[in-house]
């Protein structure tokens, strides 16, 4: 009975032992030295230049791999409006966006929080409070770049071509619609040519056929910029760009109108 009683107490004891082992393993993040320490893994991890052990639910290969994606889509792009290196390079001589910026820097904090995220959950049960709030960084910023790129297309404040082909297109325009014709003297002389034409009084012809190139060049200039930068779109098109799109159309079918009867 005691030989009995003895093996027991010495199975409960080792049954004992090894609960309190178990019970002992430290959950991911927590302080370790070796694997048996914690209840998956003991990994080493860089925090602020330094280096330290903790537990983690996957082994060091697979945290290196994942921390390898986290460096390569989470370094340092400027994730705000204010310091993207790739938004500054996306606005033109006007301060209009590239459309296509806005989806660059949606997909990069993405492809960043995911990196993150898969991190996080898959080695550290979601991450210790400083990397979730990396995590919570990375969605804000997101968040951010999606409401900027709706702000900037209800506003009219992009472009929907290449940075290079809009500062061309925006520079004819205002030199051939701006700087070499003036609209309103040219629509005021127009006027005056058309009433003498209906009267048959050619006296005006000579003076308005005058514009024949200016008119050309910048009715050429505006159907470009309309067609090439804003999707031949009125709803796209900025209001000030619009106004004089619209106003050298008229103009150029009266102008020829008007040339006819010259001729």
């Amino acid at each position: 009975m005691r030989t009995l009683k003895c093996k027991g107490s010495l199975l409960l004891l080792i049954v004992t032992l090894s609960l309190s082992t178990v019970l002992a393993q430290n959950d991911a993040n927590e302080p370790c030295s070796k694997d048996e320490d914690c209840k998956g893994y003991c990994v080493t991890v860089t925090v602020k230049g330094s280096k330290k052990k903790v537990c983690a639910s996957c082994n060091q290969s697979t945290l290196d791999s994942y921390t390898r994606d986290v460096n390569r889509y989470c370094k340092d792009e400027g994730w705000s409006v204010a310091k993207s290196k790739d938004y500054k390079e996306a606005l033109a001589d006007d301060d209009r966006a590239e459309v296509g910026v806005f989806d660059v820097m949606i997909d990069k904090c993405k492809s960043c929080l995911k990196a993150r995220s898969t991190r996080e959950d898959k080695c550290f049960d979601g991450g210790d409070d400083t990397h979730e709030g990396k995590v919570e960084e990375m969605e804000d910023s997101r968040d951010r770049w999606v409401q900027h790129k709706y702000n900037m297309i209800r506003d009219k404040r992009v472009f929907y071509t290449d940075k290079r082909t809009y500062n061309d297109l925006i520079k004819e325009f205002n030199t051939y619609c701006q700087s070499k014709l003036n609209l309103n003297k040219f629509e005021q002389d127009l006027k005056i040519a058309e009433r003498a034409v209906d009267k048959d009084d050619d006296s005006e012809c000579e003076d308005i056929l005058e514009y024949e190139d200016a008119c050309y060049d910048c009715y050429q200039a505006a159907k470009n910029l309309y067609a090439k930068a804003f999707k031949s779109s009125k709803s796209v098109m900025p209001s000030d760009y619009l106004k004089i799109y619209e106003q050298i159309i008229e103009l150029e079918e009266t102008f020829e109108a008007v040339k006819n009867e010259c001729d």
